[in-house]
């Protein structure tokens, strides 16, 4: 079964996250607050310090999160899931962002041969 990474556990990622494991998907999750990933740790879930650590082993990398500043620090930032993510890893952006920002993201990930799909969630 392939495991997937879940970064940002508000309301809709919490509620996402929860389907995968229910769907019987190992599922690895980052979360700012770290108290939120408490309810899919008791479910197993591997809870990771960093969204580069989430993303390790991964073959599936979701982000939801709250905007482009969010979204970069998961991606990017010191310990982003970007740096994270193996060869053949799927990422996959839920967040509602701008534009400019995707095909950023895009354009990183493509340089490190990772197919990215923007799929906002509204």
């Amino acid at each position: 079964m392939n495991t997937v990474a879940f970064l940002g556990l508000g309301i809709m990622g919490g509620s996402m996250a929860a389907n995968l494991q229910k769907a019987g998907f190992a599922v690895n999750v980052y979360n700012r607050t770290a108290a939120k990933t408490a309810p899919l740790a008791a479910r197993g879930a591997r809870v990771a310090p960093t969204p580069r650590e989430a993303a390790h082993g991964a073959s599936i990398i979701i982000a939801m999160v709250g905007d482009d500043t969010a979204s970069r620090a998961v991606w990017l930032g010191e310990h982003g899931a970007l740096g994270g993510a193996e060869p053949g890893a799927v990422l996959v952006e839920c967040s509602t962002l701008s534009i400019a920002w995707v095909r950023e993201l895009a354009g990183l990930a493509a340089e490190r041969g990772l197919p990215l799909l923007d799929a906002p969630v509204t």
